[in-house]
């Protein structure tokens, strides 16, 4: 007993952590389910009526309403031996089936005409907010729903329990409005006030997680009223059942504000941290920044306490990246000017062999309203310095047949990475490998199709995949004699980089895409090509760093959950 006390004791003085834990709320309501329906989360009084008398009235009631014809009669079920106790329960109480204890019946499993104004028809969707919720519903006919309630007859005070798909969700009808069920189980009782409904409520929602796993069904999980029916339920004295709900109505109260003092734990951290790195990236000159990310950094812990957090730094800097604001400029550089014009003359003689795609186009804007450049740095057009061109057309022609080879599909194309797990091939005809070959350097653009939120997805190929192409839906940016693409995609996948994109992007019936030619007139800020080197280097050990925090604070909340579970387990075996 001293072990159960330490345990429980250990585990109730740590509360607030346990519940920072990984889904640390969900498993202590779950623990405060499983030790009520174990007779463990309150004290049993002997002076109570034990439960076995209240079963005899129960079952007497149920056989007087089958003789007056109240309750038709249903089959025997077997009783409850020793063997086929899940766990013990206390003195007192007793074993028995929740056909034994409550008249468990079930709505239609039809579905009647609906008409425009009537009676409500409830589903298992009207259960999921763990109330009965009649805001969005279906009706019926007056004579459908007299149908019905020969079958269920639903009242105030009945326990509502979805059978189908979302098994579960028990709900206590606390309504007078008429309305029908449908694939749902209701549970009545056999004596008014015999037992606690709440109690029913709280042992089904723990039950239901047993039932989902135990559910029968392919396509679709469903539990029977015959399963209901036989379903194991141990049954407290009345008296205790009251002190049992009054406990858990206390215990998930604290549970509920647990949770909300996570959730705004982690609104204000949020807020904090945005606002911070906003002063950060509105930095104009040099001292100001690092007064900025002395602010980040004194309070680091404190807003980078968990993974979820460290998102939004990632973005940060590459945002400073892209602005030339992570390291300093350095005057012995060459100028990006210079860099440009070599770049030019080289897509000068690629035009002229006809060997690539590159074209010459008006330079339309500078980008300067998104913000100001060092004074090496220049903005520049995709166009300007890298090859542009889509993709292979997927058609019943290119099926592989002889002469097949791999190509990227926009899913295997993800913001900042690759994603060639599942890799399909395309027929090439005649020429076409030399003409679509993927090569090292190349970047990849999603042009979209979709959702705003993936729109000009963007990662760099090294050639992981010996002559493999790529389809029409992705656009392969061509360096053209430098080596800036790393800092170029560093740009695309950087906020402003993504939101320029989304500027530029098409939209036809929500869908947003990109075309070639919106990405090779797409500004992009070009520095020293050795500044780009020191800004690449700078970022991937910055980001390396960032990795390595958040494997430290996953493992963290792994621990915490461990040690969770590890309570609980211990509560659980050792009461």
């Amino acid at each position: 007993m001293e072990r159960e006390a330490t345990t429980l004791d250990m585990l109730l003085e740590n509360l607030e952590t346990f519940a920072a834990a990984p889904g640390g709320v969900v498993k202590l309501r779950e623990l405060v389910l499983d030790l009520a329906v174990r007779g463990k989360l309150v004290e049993q009084n002997e002076n109570d009526e034990p439960a076995s008398s209240l079963l005899e009235k129960l079952i007497e009631a149920k056989r007087q309403a089958i003789t007056t014809g109240k309750l038709k009669k249903t089959k025997s079920l077997p009783s409850v031996k020793a063997d086929d106790e899940p766990y013990s329960v206390p003195n007192g109480w007793a074993w028995s089936r929740l056909n034994d204890v409550f008249d468990v019946r079930d709505g239609t499993h039809d579905t009647p005409k609906y008409v425009r104004d009537g009676i409500p028809l409830v589903t298992s969707k009207n259960l999921s907010s763990g109330k009965l919720d009649l805001s969005n519903v279906k009706y019926i006919s007056e004579q459908d729903h007299e149908e019905i309630s020969r079958r269920s007859g639903v009242q105030r005070g009945d326990i509502l329990f979805a059978m189908i798909g979302s098994i579960g969700n028990p709900v206590l009808v606390d309504t007078d409005v008429p309305f029908s069920a449908k694939n749902v189980a209701i549970f009545k009782y056999y004596l008014p006030l015999l037992p606690d409904p709440r109690f029913l409520q709280w042992f089904l929602t723990d039950a239901a997680h047993h039932m989902r796993v135990q559910a029968a069904g392919g396509v679709q999980s469903f539990v029977s009223l015959t399963y209901l029916r036989k379903y194991l339920f141990p049954l407290p004295p009345l008296a205790e059942q009251k002190r049992i709900v009054a406990k858990v109505d206390e215990l998930m109260k604290l549970c509920d504000e647990l949770e909300t003092q996570n959730t705004r734990r982690s609104e204000v951290r949020t807020a904090a941290s945005r606002s911070a790195l906003a002063h950060v990236t509105g930095s104009t000159t040099r001292s100001e920044l690092e007064r900025s990310w002395q602010r980040v950094n004194d309070h680091f812990g404190a807003l980078y306490s968990v993974p979820e957090t460290l998102g939004d730094l990632r973005q940060t800097i590459l945002q400073l990246a892209v602005q030339g604001k992570l390291v300093p400029q350095d005057p012995a550089d060459e100028p990006a000017e210079v860099l440009l014009e070599r770049i030019g003359e080289s897509k000068a003689n690629w035009i002229a062999e006809g060997s690539s795609t590159a074209v010459n186009l008006k330079q339309t804007h500078t980008n300067g309203d998104l913000f100001g450049l060092p004074g090496s740095w220049i903005w520049v057009q995709i166009a300007d310095i890298f090859d542009v061109s889509g993709g292979i057309t997927k058609n019943p022609q290119r099926r592989p047949n002889k002469n097949h080879y791999p190509y990227l599909r926009v899913a295997n194309v993800q913001r900042g990475r690759l994603d060639l797990d599942q890799i399909e091939r395309f027929e090439l005809f005649d020429g076409e490998l030399d003409r679509w070959r993927l090569q090292a350097g190349d970047l990849l653009i999603v042009e979209g199709n979709g959702s705003e939120k993936e729109i000009g997805r963007c990662a760099l190929w090294s050639n992981e995949i010996e002559d493999c192409v790529h389809q029409n839906h992705i656009i392969r940016v061509r360096p053209i004699d430098h080596d800036a693409q790393g800092f170029i995609i560093m740009f695309l996948n950087s906020p402003v980089g993504i939101a320029e994109m989304k500027s530029r992007a098409i939209t036809t019936s929500g869908l947003y895409s990109l075309s070639v030619g919106k990405i090779r007139s797409l500004s992009v800020p070009l520095p020293p090509l050795a500044e780009q080197k020191r800004i690449v280097a700078k970022v991937d050990d910055l980001l390396t760093r960032l990795d390595g925090l958040a494997t430290l604070l996953e493992s963290r909340g792994r621990t915490t959950q461990t040690l969770l579970e590890a309570a609980i387990h211990g509560v659980l075996e050792g009461v």
